[in-house]
């Protein structure tokens, strides 16, 4: 398989991201990651320093017409020091310093994400995934998710995603994804593990 190079993004893509995300309207009496963000610059300042982490990671892909973008780690991949620094940075600009502390509490009081207890064995990680909405509704989802589904069928893991929408995870298993669980941040927030495996792996029992 091919290997495809990170996509470097400008300021202006990265401002796209960030807007696209914060429009997003959550369903089912649903808040999503952004519940102590203040307001709209705050949900935008929390995504930007996310999309950040993702940029000086290298894991940020896209396609030929630039219609969207994944965020995708393997085992092998880290963190950028400089990357957590900006998502840090971002979550605190987004929520507030007490915000941002009493976010990471509930984050951690809601268990660990499907990625971590499946560390041992690895898996491939889609962080984030955005479609520009001039290119929505045309099965570019479908062809940016397949990105990650080469690599993981190459290095012969599963793949996940943590999204935090029921909508969001009706895409996902559409996609052929499986809800592994669902996690609770605060009363109308939660994180949806999704899991899918390559037709060369099988589930542990």
């Amino acid at each position: 398989m091919k290997r495809k190079k990170p996509a470097a993004l400008t300021k202006q893509e990265i401002n796209v991201i960030a807007r696209t995300f914060s429009d997003y309207t959550f369903q089912d009496n649903e808040e999503g990651l952004y519940y102590l963000c203040k307001g709209e610059q705050g949900k935008i300042d929390f995504v930007t320093g996310y999309v950040q982490l993702g940029v000086l990671s290298g894991w940020i892909r896209t396609l030929k017409q630039r219609p969207g973008y994944i965020s995708i780690s393997t085992p092998q991949d880290r963190p950028a020091f400089s990357g957590v620094l900006k998502f840090a940075l971002g979550i605190i600009k987004g929520m507030g310093l007490r915000g941002a502390f009493i976010w990471g509490l509930n984050f951690l009081k809601a268990g660990q994400p499907i990625d971590a207890l499946l560390k041992k064995d690895g898996c491939v990680h889609i962080r984030m995934l955005v479609i520009k909405e001039e290119y929505q509704h045309k099965g570019y989802m479908r062809k940016l998710v397949q990105l990650a589904f080469d690599k993981a069928e190459a290095l012969h893991i599963p793949c996940v995603v943590c999204t935090d929408s029921m909508e969001k995870a009706r895409k996902y298993e559409h996609l052929g994804f499986h809800l592994f669980r669902k996690r609770q941040l605060s009363r109308h927030s939660f994180e949806y593990d999704m899991i899918w495996f390559p037709q060369n792996t099988h589930p542990a029992d």
